[in-house]
């Protein structure tokens, strides 16, 4: 089972999904991204749970899922 990390940004005001290794810290990868971040956290089978601590920013279980779910019928690692 792999666990993946997560950060909702949000892109031209809407919220979107970017998911990553876990063996990247989210700080880092925001950075990378560039774009403001709301919420952070971590994804296991669809679910979507934890914090980001280099962050300071909670995960929203069900919003965070919802946009995981969307990004994978999308067939990608953001949804739109």
């Amino acid at each position: 089972m792999d666990i993946y990390k997560y950060i909702v940004f949000i892109e031209f005001g809407a919220e979107r999904i970017h998911v990553f290794p876990d063996y990247i810290i989210h700080k880092a990868e925001a950075k990378r991204i560039g774009l403001p971040a709301v919420r952070a956290g971590s994804t296991l089978r669809g679910r979507c749970f934890g914090e980001s601590v280099s962050l300071g920013l909670n995960s929203d279980p069900v919003a965070d899922a919802a946009l995981l779910k969307a990004g994978l019928i999308l067939g990608n690692g953001e949804a739109a």
